[in-house]
């Protein structure tokens, strides 16, 4: 349905657009075709810029501190996976989970718990009063940059929970598009990213939290 929404505004748009500038007269005429053209687009080569501009100034992984033999991690967003252990060698990860009003959806609390793996090959998960670790990997979702422009970032970073210090973070600059492509989405698409190649959240936490695993 928003598809055949789009299409109708823009063949009413081209309708209008041809149908002033066969009125229009002499130099007149250039100038409502110049405008046509860029009430839909004039926003594109500034987004470029300011895309290219970003990811260059804050986009990828920047490194600040390293630890040697960690054995685990804090996961403020709950997410623990096999691999964590039987690939990259950490003995545990702790994660926080909010505890949720089941009626409003209100958080009420945070848990927390410590995951290892099992003999069996599998997660086992046991409830903690407080998390023991000293380092947490924490992520940003979608904040904002440059909001008219549709410049957005989404960060991961490595936190010392002793002193609150970054200790490493990854930012994936993108560009939602011009403001029509904003408008439509997804239809139309975006206006690209910034992201760097293969896993960057695991690059990056293996650059700074050095597994026991990987100790030279």
């Amino acid at each position: 349905m928003t598809g055949l929404v789009v299409l109708g505004f823009f063949l009413t748009y081209i309708a209008i657009a041809v149908g002033v500038a066969a009125l229009a007269k002499g130099k007149w005429k250039l100038l409502v075709i110049a405008v046509f053209i860029l009430i839909p687009t004039w926003d594109i080569i500034p987004g470029k810029i300011a895309l290219a501009h970003y990811c260059d100034k804050e986009g990828g992984i920047k490194i600040y501190r390293s630890v040697e033999g960690v054995e685990g991690f804090l996961n403020l967003d709950g997410r623990v996976y096999e691999d964590h252990f039987n690939r990259y060698g950490y003995r545990y990860v702790e994660i926080a989970k909010e505890r949720r009003d089941p009626q409003t959806g209100k958080a009420l609390a945070t848990q927390y718990a410590r995951v290892t793996l099992g003999e069996d090959g599998k997660l086992k998960e046991q409830s903690i009063v407080k998390p023991l670790s000293q380092y947490a990997e924490k992520l940003t979702g979608n904040y904002e940059i440059l909001p008219w422009l549709g410049i957005a970032g989404f960060a991961d970073s490595i936190i010392d929970l002793r002193t609150n210090a970054i200790m490493g973070e990854y930012k994936e600059i993108g560009w939602r598009g011009n403001w029509i492509q904003r408008f439509a989405s997804p239809i139309l698409g975006g206006g690209g990213s910034c992201r760097e190649p293969g896993n960057p959240y695991e690059n990056l936490r293996l650059q700074v939290l050095k597994p026991v695993k990987t100790d030279s």
